[in-house]
């Protein structure tokens, strides 16, 4: 009886980034994004500008790599009053550069927090919502949510062209 629990534990498990990916299908507004469906997510895309769960800082993430699957997040604002000398160098700097897609809604690779290096997982939660653990030494972890910035009226906000 034991062994059949843990064997549907498994499976749910394992068929959640696939039962995640429906429910993403549509933005906002309902409307398909399907011909922007880079990463076969119905249009939902971790692209765009974040923000720490504290608001104290922003990121800018993008999708990188040769193939456009790869995720690359950079530092592009800390809040004023946080910010000093030590976070300071750390702007407009990669904190997580060519992180690998392991599932579906997830990528794995290194996170730079003011130069320690965490073994990081991105996680899509939902359109406007990721989470973020790293762990040092697989027994430090610690996880943080970003929310996706938006626009003063509420539209999303789109990140302006890059110049390079």
């Amino acid at each position: 009886m034991l062994r059949r629990v843990l064997e549907l534990v498994v499976a749910a498990a394992l068929a959640l980034p696939m039962i995640l990916v429906p429910q993403m299908a549509f933005s906002q507004n309902g409307q398909s994004n399907a011909a922007a469906d880079v990463l076969g997510l119905g249009g939902i895309t971790p692209e765009g500008r974040w923000e720490a769960f504290n608001h104290e800082s922003r990121y800018d993430v993008t999708l990188c790599g040769d193939d456009g699957t790869q995720l690359c997040a950079k530092l592009v604002w800390i809040q004023p009053k946080k910010l000093n000398n030590r976070n300071k160098r750390y702007l407009d700097q990669y904190v997580v550069d060519h992180a690998n897609r392991s599932q579906p809604v997830e990528w794995k690779g290194d996170i730079n927090i003011y130069g320690t290096f965490y073994a990081g997982t991105l996680r899509i939660q939902s359109y406007d919502k990721m989470t973020i653990t790293g762990c040092l030494y697989l027994i430090l972890c610690e996880s943080y949510d970003l929310f996706r910035v938006r626009n003063p009226d509420g539209s999303r906000y789109t990140m302006p062209a890059s110049n390079g």
